[in-house]
């Protein structure tokens, strides 16, 4: 099994002597040009220092080897990061071995973002902000002036899922903070989601996040 670290960030610098891959369970940290929110995960080669900025983050620190040849980030919460965090959490049966093929899943979503990236289009990152506002294609082609089919196929290629995969899980992310907080019941917060009914709410919400809202509360 991989070798995991539990942190509660309050320096301003980082200098690991292997490779790691960090995912941030609660807080902010900003690295670089990159910023890290919950469920969100950067990779760092080995020897290389960075400058950290954060208040008071908690996060996982994972020794990993292979990867990426420089620094790159995922800075939208996917569900195996999501998964990672719970995994670790609850520690059910078989844990161990779903913890390590999650770190392979991660490493390999950011190798492809490395890969990519010389190849990323300039309008993406409006329309990736546009899909977290619930903004539907045909919308989003327009606002940025491209056509709705080339958007589809270039936010696939480069954020690995549909547009509408997108914006469900960025629906369903801030259902799972909600959840979390305890604060209301689970049909309350189905609806804030813009779930029509609890049943269809449940069903989204344990294919991305591999379990019910029940026992994710």
């Amino acid at each position: 099994m991989h070798s995991i670290t539990r942190l509660a960030r309050t320096t301003s610098a980082h200098l690991a002597r292997t490779a790691t891959l960090e995912v941030v369970s609660d807080g902010t940290l900003t690295d670089g040009e990159f910023t890290l929110r919950h469920g969100c995960a950067i990779y760092r080669p080995a020897n290389v220092r960075r400058a950290i900025r954060c208040d008071r983050v908690e996060s996982l620190l994972i020794e990993v080897s292979g990867g990426p040849r420089s620094t790159v980030a995922d800075t939208t919460a996917r569900a195996w990061s999501i998964s990672l965090l719970q995994e670790l959490e609850h520690r059910d049966p078989g844990w161990e071995l779903i913890v390590d093929g999650l770190v392979l899943v991660g490493l390999g979503r950011l190798t492809r973002i490395a890969e990519l990236a010389a190849h990323r289009p300039a309008w993406l990152d409006e329309a990736v902000a546009l899909a977290r506002q619930q903004q539907p294609l045909a919308e989003i082609a327009r606002r940025i002036g491209r056509h709705p089919s080339h958007v589809a196929r270039e936010f696939h290629r480069h954020e690995g899922v549909t547009i509408g995969e997108f914006v469900r899980r960025c629906r369903l992310e801030l259902a799972a903070r909600a959840l979390r907080r305890g604060e209301q019941s689970i049909g309350e917060v189905a609806l804030d989601a813009g779930f029509c009914d609890q049943s269809h709410f449940t069903n989204a919400f344990r294919r991305v996040f591999g379990l019910t809202p029940g026992k994710w509360k």
